[in-house]
């Protein structure tokens, strides 16, 4: 009697659907871990913005300037990619290593883009996205907190 060393047809099927559902498994496993490292790098990039704004405020003080104001948080174009944002414009330091912008044709999650000159948008997925103003006479970095997704990236 011969017996034959290869497999059937029957169980390379199910090994060819055990792979895929094991690779469905593993590819929204990592779409939602990529989600979640977006968010956390936007979060990460509004308390260095605002942290960078109080040290400003901070120094200008220690330095006898009590009428502290920055008009504008970079000289960035507005709306164009790879520019350098949150940087600081006047002799007034913000971060020591610029977000670079992004233009919203083009703008992913993670990304930044200065919509004015005190008015930027972060993306937190292609078409979900929240909108910060930067108050020079109250010097704060905000969103409107009645919307969801900024009072996420606020917590």
């Amino acid at each position: 009697m011969v017996y034959s060393k290869a497999f059937s047809t029957f169980e390379v099927i199910v090994v060819l659907i055990v792979l895929s559902f094991l690779a469905i498994v593993g590819v929204s496993k990592f779409s939602s871990s990529a989600n979640i490292a977006n968010t956390v790098k936007i979060k990460s990039d509004i308390a260095l913005i605002r942290t960078s704004l109080q040290d400003a405020k901070t120094q200008s003080i220690l330095q006898g300037n009590s009428g502290f104001s920055i008009s504008s948080l970079d000289d960035a174009s507005i709306n164009t990619q790879n520019e350098k944002l949150f940087i600081g414009v006047n002799n007034i330091k913000l971060l020591s290593y610029p977000i670079f912008s992004s233009s919203i044709s083009s703008a992913k999650s993670g990304d930044w883009v200065k919509l004015s000159s005190t008015a930027y948008r972060a993306y937190l997925s292609s078409n979900e996205f929240v909108d910060f103003e930067y108050a020079a006479t109250k010097n704060l970095f905000e969103c409107n907190y009645g919307e969801t997704l900024c009072q996420q990236l606020s917590q």
